[in-house]
């Protein structure tokens, strides 16, 4: 499975960029738990915000000089 998102630019949406991290059974386990899936939706979008928070992306990946 893939999680991402839009990483939005103060330039606007033509300067965003796209991270998206894969997911598997080794690296995740608790996202493909059997049973819980409204608890691994849950816990899959708050693990999608951390990896915004916290994966390096340059601001300024062709954007407008500020």
């Amino acid at each position: 499975m893939v999680v991402g998102g839009w990483r939005l630019h103060t330039g606007g949406a033509r300067f965003s960029t796209w991270y998206s991290v894969e997911l598997n059974e080794v690296s995740t386990p608790w996202a493909f738990w059997r049973g819980a899936l409204l608890r691994s939706i849950t816990a899959l979008e708050l693990y999608t915000t951390l990896l915004y928070l916290m994966i390096p992306v340059p601001d300024r990946i062709g954007g407008p000089e500020t």
